[in-house]
């Protein structure tokens, strides 16, 4: 899905979230996983989410039940295994 064409914006993402089993997101050098996203206070998950401009920010994959948020090579490499289904 092109991001520049089809925006998904708060309630769509949030939808997205909560259907993903584990979230693994990266902000700067910082990487968050939350495990439980059903469960997770909807503010935390949006901030997870969301970019500056309250769009799902990019990249954004979901694997299976995993959903991976923002871009680190580390990251990625680290779920390498997950290569073909990408």
């Amino acid at each position: 899905m092109n991001a520049r064409v089809v925006r998904i914006g708060t309630k769509e993402a949030l939808a997205l979230g909560r259907s993903a089993r584990e979230i693994v997101a990266v902000r700067g050098k910082n990487v968050v996983r939350l495990a439980s996203p059903r469960e997770a206070n909807p503010t935390e998950l949006l901030e997870i989410l969301l970019g500056r401009t309250g769009n799902l920010r990019a990249p954004t994959a979901r694997v299976g039940g995993l959903l991976l948020v923002g871009f680190s090579v580390e990251l990625y490499e680290s779920y390498g295994h997950l290569r073909r289904r990408l």
